[in-house]
């Protein structure tokens, strides 16, 4: 049975339904949500010439991680204050930092773990 993470928007749990986990897919029901329909206002922002532009002018600003130091691996854009919560903060440099990919995982991981506290 193949499984995958719940469609959900901030949900992290596995599933084996066709798009979310069981206390969603009822919420979903009850809602006649699309999966992602609620990510969608976020990620268009990310699609923006001016966030490719200041994303790229910092990557090349800073070439390394800022958490762990990392030069040799794929760098990106982190906020610190999730664009969801302040929004008015999408292109402020004192919001973001330059990670590598695990680091960033890692600070995604743990905003993900204290909005479900």
């Amino acid at each position: 049975m193949k499984t995958k993470l719940c469609g959900w928007v901030g949900c992290n749990h596995i599933t084996t339904n066709k798009y979310y986990c069981d206390k969603h897919q009822a919420m979903a029901d009850a809602q006649r949500v699309k999966p992602f329909q609620n990510a969608k206002r976020f990620t268009e922002n990310y699609q923006s010439h001016e966030w490719r532009k200041f994303s790229y002018g910092l990557i090349k600003e800073m070439g390394c991680c800022e958490k762990c130091g990392a030069s040799d691996c794929r760098l990106t854009v982190h906020h610190i204050i999730p664009v969801r919560y302040a929004p008015e903060l999408f292109l402020d440099r004192s919001n973001v930092m330059v990670l590598c990919e695990s680091c960033h995982r890692l600070e995604t991981q743990r905003e993900i773990s204290a909005r479900h506290r």
